[in-house]
């Protein structure tokens, strides 16, 4: 019965350690995605939404877990950084302005219409739409240069 009962304990600190290590590596996670924001703010509206959003579920995720740490001592140096992370989100509102500089966003808009005339019904229709689309990514551009390039006669 004793030796069951040391399992068990072992197996509780085990469990402890592994939980606090992940909500390490959540919050490491969360910062990153925090930073990626910062990173995009200027440059692509949606990614930096998203990446914001991802930062504020982990430290969802953590805050939810944190309670579970037995440990006093790394429940708040969780707690700390988790609100340190907190307050960073906080601090961050570009994202919310949706401020991807006008004059990018005019010049992508520019490049799809010179595609559009030079290439006009060349290109498939869902490429074309998409990529003149005044939204569209970086992804639909490349789309469209590979498009560009296997119309394109040598």
């Amino acid at each position: 019965m004793s030796e069951s009962l040391t399992d068990l304990e072992a197996l509780a600190e085990r469990s402890q350690g592994l939980l606090i290590d992940f909500l390490f590596v959540d919050l490491d996670l969360a910062f990153t995605f925090l930073r990626t924001a910062k990173l995009k703010k200027s440059t692509d509206a949606n990614h930096c939404e998203a990446a914001l959003r991802k930062a504020r579920a982990a430290l969802d995720a953590v805050r939810h877990f944190q309670e579970r740490i037995t440990d006093e001592s790394e429940r708040h140096k969780i707690q700390a950084r988790s609100d340190k992370l907190q307050a960073d989100i906080d601090a961050f509102q570009e994202c919310a302005n949706r401020s991807i500089s006008p004059s990018r966003s005019a010049s992508r808009a520019a490049s799809c219409q010179r595609s559009k005339r030079r290439y006009g019904d060349s290109l498939p229709r869902a490429l074309r739409s998409e990529a003149l689309d005044g939204r569209a990514g970086l992804c639909s551009e490349l789309r469209l240069l590979a498009a560009v390039l296997i119309l394109m006669p040598l």
